[in-house]
């Protein structure tokens, strides 16, 4: 941004952030799961609207944890083994990036965090397991910092308020994903948050629809971009008006007589009724 002032450049800005996912009791618990964990393991968490963590009703957070150990066994394979080797789960960038993923995970466990589903890893090779923690301490940094791989904290609520306290305590995230059939909880979470864009029942659909701005608030960014807004964002809109043979504004020329300022007048108040 400074280096666009210096020019008076607009900027439109994507920054990130930590994209939540809610789950309430009410959802399809499967396919929640497996649509969230599709989402999150493209190119292993490593993309910016990838859900960053989850809000889980506590009713149902054992029986979504379950589904998504199934689901990261059908995609990538039963065993630690299979996962590792498969070219379906694609490696971190770099080791420095593989290390900072494994720093994080690390803090977490220290602070009383549990794996309730995932595998080794292997930094060297860049290679990270999928993995779910639990029991997250408030300032474990996985809480905070945005995780680019594939592990996913989850964090149990009770009502969805407390979800929604959750989010608004943080940064405004680029993504929200909300997985619910109460179409008035639905609208509670999306009227009382704020995120670059929001998905319901479905996760990164609203990045990948042509006809959907992409772009983030706050934090997250300035301005959107894609298809017909990316077109406006890095457009000038320009105004163009040409005149007829008509010359109507002769009639705001002065000398300002009687009859000019009764056609103004009455002009004026046609404009202010429309």
């Amino acid at each position: 941004m400074a280096a666009a002032a210096k020019h008076l450049s607009s900027v439109t800005l994507e920054l990130g952030g930590k994209s939540p996912v809610i789950v309430d009791e009410t959802a399809d618990i499967k396919r929640a799961a497996e649509t969230t964990m599709w989402a999150k393991l493209v190119n292993a968490g490593q993309t910016c609207v990838a859900p960053n963590y989850l809000l889980v009703h506590r009713s149902v957070r054992d029986e979504f944890v379950e589904q998504c150990r199934k689901a990261i066994e059908q995609c990538f394979g039963p065993t630690d083994d299979r996962i590792a080797a498969t070219a379906d789960l694609a490696r971190i960038i770099s080791v420095d990036h593989a290390t900072r993923i494994e720093t994080l995970v690390e803090d977490a466990l220290e602070q009383g965090a549990q794996v309730l589903t995932g595998g080794p890893y292997s930094t060297t090779d860049c290679y990270v397991a999928p993995a779910l923690l639990g029991n997250l301490a408030k300032h474990a940094r996985i809480a905070d910092q945005e995780i680019f791989g594939p592990v996913l904290p989850v964090v149990e609520f009770d009502a969805i308020e407390d979800a929604i306290s959750y989010i608004n305590a943080r940064p405004k995230p680029l993504a929200l994903y909300v997985w619910s059939r109460n179409d008035a909880k639905i609208k509670r979470v999306l009227q009382q948050t704020s995120s670059g864009g929001a998905c319901v029942n479905h996760c990164l659909q609203q990045y990948a629809h042509s006809g959907l701005p992409f772009g983030g608030v706050g934090a997250s960014g300035i301005g959107n971009a894609h298809g017909f807004f990316g077109f406006k964002a890095f457009s000038h809109e320009r105004a163009l008006l040409r005149g007829g043979r008509l010359l109507m504004a002769k009639l705001f020329f002065p000398p300002y007589t009687g009859l000019k300022t009764r056609i103004a007048r009455s002009l004026v108040d046609m404009l202010a009724k429309v």
